[in-house]
């Protein structure tokens, strides 16, 4: 017995230290000739129930009964040949005592609180509950009343057939029995008025009969005739107590990670369906949608700008500000690229910064809210956490979600540059074939106008008519390539910018991703993957715990039988 105890004790001081301060419960008496203690509290009507066990019905020397009724405060009452009073005890010559093989003491508690800081003291408890005034239910939530198998549970109420076994089949784990004192005592009284009347005798044997007071008698005696001694039948008693308050601290462990889990569960879910619903207000992106996106409406808009501003710039317009057109293009690209969408982003930045507040928030109330389990409570994670949140990467700016768009438009640079020298070079073109066409007329009409035009022929090689007619093709298709080669230059850039408005889409998506991911649900998320890994741990350990306190349980049953 005593290693069993040794092991349990150091058993609950490395394991489960919360419930160090139970560990008085094992401070057992194994002497074999120590008394069994017997502690009784819980109602007024305590002082009655002692008084109805203890007193003598048919003593003619009234002492024992005056000794009893008189007695004030807390007692510890014990057998002796004649009344003797100390101070905190009350030695009586009462039978009650002499019908048990063993000594046995009786502790009166007259304070609650004092009853249950001493009940490891006790061998047996007997708590009064009155139904008026007190819950039997709530009594019973009091671990060291509820664990201990030696508990008797004394209802104070007329004992009744059907109350009794109601009451029994709602808690058929603890030891209840119904009295009332009262008419024990009445019956008493009665008897010591009168004692050789036939009336008063009967009168006690009816009020005692019915008031069930001796049942707390016959409860005692079957405690004392079991196998094992009082020590050794107190310290299985105290050891299962100890057991049960071990799995209870278990049970409550278990339910704890369960709530965690369950946090992070639906923090996870609440996560999830964020991400789908911000997909789809911010991008109009539907998992079975034939719908564009809001972001290919938007390209779609900007496409249609800027085809109604580009198509006003004409080969003839560019030619009088060919040194503009870079600028005048990219004016265009930046008043047609999806100003309205970038409206739209910047004020759902907003929303997600009050959703990166709420998911943070609710974060912190988890991790506050398990921050009593020690194994639960990281200081490390939740050191961690504070870093991501005063990180200056952690606010979601409004240049985050437009990023895209600023990227995309830059890309348009380079097909500007490329027009505007295409807009040049055909400038350039076109005045070099007009020049020649031009001196090519001249010198032709210069020619027939002077009479001089067999003088340059051997120049030519062509008389006047013929280089009048050959400048004026040369300036016409010079003119003709020039603006082919703008339109070309142009349709080029086209193609430039519906191959960058194709990944446009693309990228306001892995953006969003990101951003929810790294900004707005990152704490979230790392809240999520720390206390999982705690939870796991916490459920590993409990499982070895509660396999420790199976092989301790098993001794003991070992002993007991």
């Amino acid at each position: 017995m005593l290693t069993v105890i040794h092991k349990s004790a150091r058993f609950i001081e490395q394991r489960i230290p919360a419930l160090k301060s139970f560990l008085d419960i094992l401070e057992v008496d194994l002497a074999r000739d120590r008394p069994l203690h017997v502690s009784i509290a819980g109602d007024p009507a305590s002082k009655d129930v002692v008084t109805a066990i203890l007193d003598h019905p048919f003593t003619s020397d009234p002492t024992l009964g005056k000794a009893l009724r008189s007695r004030t405060g807390s007692q510890s009452l014990s057998y002796a040949h004649s009344v003797t009073a100390s101070s905190g005890s009350l030695a009586l010559p009462s039978p009650f005592f002499l019908q048990f093989d063993h000594d046995i003491h009786i502790r009166e508690y007259s304070d609650w609180s004092d009853f249950i800081s001493n009940t490891l003291k006790s061998d047996i408890p007997v708590v009064l509950i009155n139904p008026l005034t007190n819950s039997l239910s709530q009594t019973l939530d009091i671990p060291l009343l509820r664990h201990n198998p030696n508990t008797i549970f004394v209802v104070i109420a007329s004992p009744s057939h059907d109350a009794t076994q109601h009451v029994r089949a709602q808690y058929p784990n603890a030891n209840i029995l119904f009295m009332d004192p009262s008419r024990a005592v009445a019956g008493l009284d009665a008897l010591h008025a009168d004692p050789s009347s036939p009336v008063a005798v009967q009168r006690y044997q009816n009020e005692f009969g019915e008031s069930k007071v001796s049942d707390l008698a016959t409860h005692i005696k079957s405690y004392l005739e079991s196998k094992h001694s009082v020590p050794v039948h107190a310290a299985i008693a105290r050891l299962n107590t100890l057991y049960a308050l071990s799995r209870s601290h278990l049970q409550d462990a278990d339910i704890q990670v369960h709530s965690v889990l369950e946090s992070i569960s639906m923090l996870r879910r609440t996560i999830e369906e964020e991400f789908v619903k911000s997909q789809k207000d911010i991008l109009g992106v539907y998992e079975v949608t034939t719908a564009e996106s809001i972001v290919a409406k938007a390209f779609a808009q900007a496409t249609r700008d800027m085809h109604r501003s580009l198509d006003k710039l004409s080969w003839w317009k560019a030619l009088w500000r060919i040194d503009e057109i870079s600028s005048i293009v990219f004016s265009m690209v930046q008043n047609a690229w999806c100003k309205d969408l970038e409206t739209q982003l910047i004020y759902h930045t907003g929303r997600l910064s009050t959703l990166q507040n709420s998911l943070t928030s609710t974060s912190f109330s988890i991790l506050s809210k398990h921050a009593s389990d020690p194994s639960l409570n990281s200081p490390v994670l939740l050191n961690a956490l504070e870093q991501i949140r005063s990180s200056p990467f952690y606010p979601v700016s409004p240049c985050l979600l437009t990023t895209p768009l600023v990227a995309r438009r830059s890309q348009l640079e380079y097909p500007t540059a490329r027009l505007h020298l295409a807009g040049q070079q055909a400038a350039i073109g076109m005045g070099g074939s007009v020049a020649t066409g031009a001196g090519l007329g001249w010198a032709g009409w210069y020619g027939w106008l002077t009479g001089s035009e067999h003088a340059l022929a051997p120049l030519l090689q062509m008389d006047a008519t013929t280089a009048i007619g050959a400048g004026l093709l040369t300036a016409a298709l010079g003119i003709r390539w020039s603006v082919g080669k703008w339109e070309r230059a142009k349709r080029r850039w086209w193609a430039d910018w519906d191959r960058v408005g194709e990944g446009l889409e693309r990228d306001m998506t892995k953006i969003l991703t990101k951003v929810l991911k790294e900004n707005v649900a990152v704490v979230a998320d790392r809240t999520c993957v720390g206390l999982s890994k705690l939870a796991s741990k916490r459920r590993e350990e409990i499982r070895e715990i509660r396999d420790e306190l199976d092989r301790l349980q098993k001794e003991l049953n070992d002993i007991q039988k």
